[in-house]
């Protein structure tokens, strides 16, 4: 089973990423992340945003658990819990809930304005985008150990997404915003901890996305020049255009 992660990293400051490598984790994407200022080349190259890969032999619970028979070792490769002690896991697992769901169970819907934070544990999450006029509507699969709903976690929006859960089920382990709250009453560093590793989840996506449009935009660029130079072909051609002229010769 392969694991994911993004990891925001400074060639001046790569410790972070070396120590994920020295895990197992192994780099397959970068992306470069432009500065403030392009006047300085050296700095605007100095951001890369690098997506991780992870193979992991074993099943999701074994060995050693937390509340609600949640694995540590589980947990401890999951990004949202990055960085944090054994205590602070058990901190934070002890105001979520661990949920079983059926298979096809819709999560949330498209407008919904339920707000919670949730890590798939077993089975798989589907995420997408239900209005879209494509015959695939779905974004991502999201495997054990992946993230969702840190979009609108931290905000009053609605969803602009819809999940719901695979073939199989799923078991979650959420959080709601009240406990989120919660927490930041209890630990205030651990929750800034967690908001902090939310919005690098979030970052990362965004990049995605914006890769995803000037993809797009390029392809609508290069169709508009097909059709102008095929509009261009016919006119001199002698479609549209009087004889002589520079290709009426």
């Amino acid at each position: 089973m392969k694991i994911y992660r993004y990891e925001s990293v400074r060639f001046d400051a790569a410790d972070g990423l070396n120590s994920l490598l020295r895990q197992g984790w192994l780099p397959i994407r970068e992306t470069h992340i432009p500065s403030g200022s392009e006047s300085n080349s050296e700095s605007a190259a100095a951001t890369l945003l690098i997506l991780l890969e992870k193979e992991v032999d074993r099943l999701p619970f074994p060995g050693e658990t937390l509340a609600g028979n949640v694995p540590i070792t589980f947990l401890q490769d999951v990004m949202l819990f990055d960085g944090f002690e054994l205590n602070d896991l058990q901190r934070v697992v002890g105001l979520c809930d661990v949920r079983t769901f059926d298979p096809e169970t819709v999560l949330f819907q498209t407008g919904d304005e339920a707000h919670w934070l949730a890590v798939v544990l077993k089975g798989d999450v589907q995420v997408g985008l239900p209005e879209l006029p494509v015959q695939q509507t779905t974004i991502a699969v999201l495997q054990p150990g992946g993230v969702f709903g840190e979009s609108t976690f931290f905000s009053e929006s609605p969803h602009t997404m819809s999940a719901r859960t695979g073939a199989n089920g799923a078991t979650l382990l959420s959080l709601t915003r009240p406990s989120y709250d919660e927490l930041a009453h209890i630990d205030a560093n651990v929750a800034a901890r967690l908001a902090n590793n939310a919005a690098r989840i979030l970052a990362g996506r965004l990049q995605e996305t914006d890769e995803w449009v000037w993809e797009l935009l390029q392809q609508n660029q290069i169709a508009q020049v097909s059709a102008s130079w095929r509009r261009f072909r016919h006119r001199v051609r002698g479609g549209d255009v009087a004889g002589g002229g520079f290709f009426g010769v």
